[in-house]
Order: C-alpha cells, then structure tokens, then sequence
C-alpha cells in the first residue's frame, strides 16, 4: 500500500495510490491516527505529489559513513557533526532543485559572510 501526500484542486489530502489504476483515493482524518478512505477517486496525472511531510526542521548528521569521509579526503570524526537544514530544502516529486553558487550575507558587524560551493568564510568589511 502506497501512500502520498498530494495536491488536487487547490487543496493538500493524503491519499493511497493504486499503481494498477494509476489513481488515488483521497483520505480523511490522519493517516498516523484515525482515518478513511472517501470515495472520490483522482487519476495520477491530475495532481501533484508533494513532499511527504512539511517538517519544522531538518537535523542531518555529516559524515556518518566512513566510506563518504575517505571519498571527499576527510578524517573521520570522533563524534557526528550534526548539521541543520532549512525546512524549505525539502522538495516534491520531479520538483526542480535549486542550486545557488554564491551568496553573500551582511552582518549588523563589521563583518560579512561569503558561502559558496568551496565553503564559508568570514572577514572584515575592510578586508573586503
């Protein structure tokens, strides 16, 4: 049993796909509690499938693999580095990644943010 968390008509349902139709049959209640199926059936290609969750925060850990630290050169922690990621990183089914290259924060200091694909660094605004 296939689950998703769709888009139809303007409104976010929860529903079970059947991949045999290629429909889903929209869900009442919570999935994660009490819940029905309702009889309204919707073909695949008139929704849009949406992340699973809308989470209020992503905690990942880096490096948790040994084989992934050896591959990018790095020794491997003593402990996880736990690292946060904004909830608006998680994307739907063929949802378009976007992929910033450089960014550039200013600071209420004399300081600014630089991050880019090779890291972050900070200086001082007259190193700038």
């Amino acid at each position: 049993m296939k689950f998703a968390r769709i888009l139809y008509n303007d409104e976010i349902y929860y529903a079970k796909y059947d991949s045999s139709s290629n429909m889903f049959e929209l869900i009442e209640g919570d999935i994660f509690d009490f819940f029905s199926y309702t009889s309204t059936n919707v073909n695949r290609n008139e929704v849009k499938i949406l992340p699973p969750c809308e989470p209020s925060k992503i905690v990942a850990v880096g490096l948790n693999y040994a084989n992934h630290a050896n591959e990018m050169g790095l020794n491997i922690p003593k402990f996880p580095a736990l690292f946060l990621k904004p909830s608006s990183s998680v994307i739907g089914n063929m949802d378009n990644i976007i992929s910033v290259s450089y960014t550039h924060l200013t600071l209420p200091t004399n300081r600014e943010v630089y991050i880019s694909g090779g890291g972050v660094s900070l200086k001082k605004k007259q190193d700038i």
